[in-house]
């Protein structure tokens, strides 16, 4: 801007202006330094993280934090929104009443109109809150069924193979087990490897992030 130049005199401007080449490989450099926004996750997750990130499946409040670490309600809340938005090509809104007394946030309540989430059954949702495996399940069951039926009923309505109950099935809240059930049926959730299910444990960013992908490839 010339006028912003300007004011500092014309030496910067000159300064600006002969050093061009400089300072955009000094920002090309820190962006290469920075790698992409979902880099920072394990080794096992990378392609996963790529394809989600592509996808847009990522929020920007994901971009370049640490994708081990948990993640929250408030965040998967976003991502589950985003996984909306890419099946359907259609963006969500939300113009209604806040019905959360601790959050205003607008992915909550996009996800919120959507019928994706729930508060805590005391007028709070509860949004910096780890997110537990069956919330995450619940989360995308909804939206598959949302995407499949047009309805959400409570994963009453999703075909399933028969599997075998968890060793830890009545830990499971009743909310969840239609959806857990039905994921863990084609292998996008498992178990922990002693026949429990573990729903009240929680999730990193990167492995709900994973389920996504694969909730994604499902439904296509």
């Amino acid at each position: 801007d010339n006028a912003l130049a300007g004011g500092f005199g014309s030496g910067v401007a000159e300064w600006l202006a002969d050093n061009a080449w400089w300072i955009q490989s000094e920002l090309d450099q820190a962006a290469a330094d920075m790698g992409t926004p979902w880099d920072l996750c394990s080794e096992w997750a990378r392609d996963h993280m790529r394809q989600a990130g592509d996808m847009g499946l990522i929020p920007s409040v994901l971009d370049y934090q640490d994708l081990t670490a948990q993640i929250t309600r408030a965040e998967f809340a976003a991502v589950a929104v985003r996984l909306y938005e890419a099946l359907t090509w259609m963006p969500v809104e939300y113009w209604g009443a806040n019905p959360s007394t601790d959050t205003d946030n607008y992915d909550v309540l996009r996800a919120y109109g959507l019928g994706v989430v729930n508060g805590m059954g005391d007028g709070t949702f509860a949004p910096d809150s780890p997110l537990t495996r069956e919330q995450a399940v619940t989360m995308l069951g909804r939206v598959y069924e949302l995407v499949l039926t047009n309805a959400i009923s409570g994963g009453e309505g999703l075909p399933r193979e028969s599997v075998l109950s968890f060793t830890d099935h009545w830990n499971i809240s009743d909310y969840a087990k239609n959806y857990v059930y039905f994921f863990a049926a084609l292998s996008i959730v498992d178990g922990m490897g002693d026949g429990s299910f573990a729903p009240k444990s929680n999730m990193t960013r990167e492995q709900a992030i994973k389920i996504v992908v694969e909730t994604l490839r499902l439904i296509h």
